[in-house]
């Protein structure tokens, strides 16, 4: 195609330079024969010029025809392959298949076949949540706490019994409206018997967290169990100091053997050698002023239990409501 259109340029060129020639043979006077023939050159250039934009034309059809011929070629390699990768024919299924209508409980069953680890994760979720936000802003606040630190296995069930004695005892510290003591046995030294290492383990977390906070400042104790712990000295307010004057008051505690606690709570095999202790104000993580106020409280209590103040009296032979 291509030398067809550059002979025909070229047969162009020859005759346009024939008929400059004959222009001027005929404006020479050449003879008719000449002027026929310079029309006939004339004729045959105008006819070389449209075979010449023909075959222009037909080049560039024959390009656009290749162009089309390649873009169909890679479409239906792209076809090829989703069809080979099975999309094809998923979207043709899913094009054919008629849409199915679930019933309310096939769409509850479905949901629950896809969606069930998140909901159970998300039921979890909002139930701690709901325990946090109860416990934080709805559970009652003690008025009082204390720790049963002593070695003796039969406070693990007594510990209600204080806390309905102290009870007796204490005002409504935080103004709710409530009396509420607590009262919690943490034993500072294990029994021999007792080889639980996951009991003892979290035992000790508990009694580590509880004297690295403000909260429980009354401690009842004995001499085997702070020796063991190590906290015979710069833990505790010499209760001399606190009861000065008082026998019962020594260097570190108040004893009870001096007290009826033993007859109030119902145990009177208790080891003479029992005492409460109250814990010296410093700073900890929820501040040096709350300390202080639950050491004031503490102290409160029990100077109303020596003297006999009772504050809260239950009627008809009834417990006081210590919770």
């Amino acid at each position: 195609m291509k030398s067809e259109k550059t002979e025909n340029s070229e047969n162009l060129e020859v005759f346009e330079n024939s008929e400059d020639s004959d222009k001027h043979s005929i404006s020479s006077g050449k003879s008719a024969l000449q002027n026929f023939r310079d029309a006939e050159i004339r004729r045959r250039r105008e006819e070389l010029r449209r075979q010449s934009e023909e075959a222009e034309q037909q080049s560039k059809k024959a390009h656009e025809q290749d162009r089309l011929y390649a873009k169909k070629v890679a479409e239906d390699r792209v076809e090829l392959l989703k069809i080979k990768q099975g999309i094809g024919l998923e979207e043709d299924f899913k094009e054919a298949a008629p849409k199915k209508e679930y019933t309310f409980k096939e769409k509850v069953s479905n949901f629950w076949y896809h969606n069930k680890f998140v909901v159970i994760v998300t039921a979890l979720i909002v139930c701690a949540a709901g325990f946090f936000v109860h416990d934080i802003f709805f559970r009652t606040q003690p008025d009082l706490k204390a720790i049963i630190i002593a070695n003796d296995e039969n406070f693990g069930i007594l510990y209600d019994e204080f806390a309905e004695v102290l009870a007796v005892y204490t005002p409504d510290f935080n103004g709710d409206g409530k009396i509420y003591v607590q009262a919690q046995y943490l034993p500072g030294v294990m029994s021999p018997d007792n080889r639980d290492v996951n009991y003892q383990q979290a035992i000790e977390a508990k009694l580590f967290a509880e004297f690295s906070s403000s909260d429980s400042v009354m401690i009842f104790a004995d001499n085997a169990t702070v020796e063991a712990l190590g906290i015979t000295e710069g833990v505790f307010t010499p209760a001399d100091e606190i009861f000065p004057g008082d026998p019962n008051a020594g260097t570190i505690g108040y004893n009870l053997s001096g007290t009826d606690f033993a007859e109030k709570i119902g145990y009177p095999e208790i080891s003479p050698d029992i005492f409460v202790a109250f814990r010296t104000p410093r700073e900890s993580y929820n501040g040096i002023e709350e300390f202080q106020k639950n050491y004031n409280h503490a102290v409160e209590v029990w100077k109303n239990y020596i003297s006999h103040s009772v504050i809260n009296e239950a009627s008809d032979g009834e417990k006081v409501n210590y919770e």
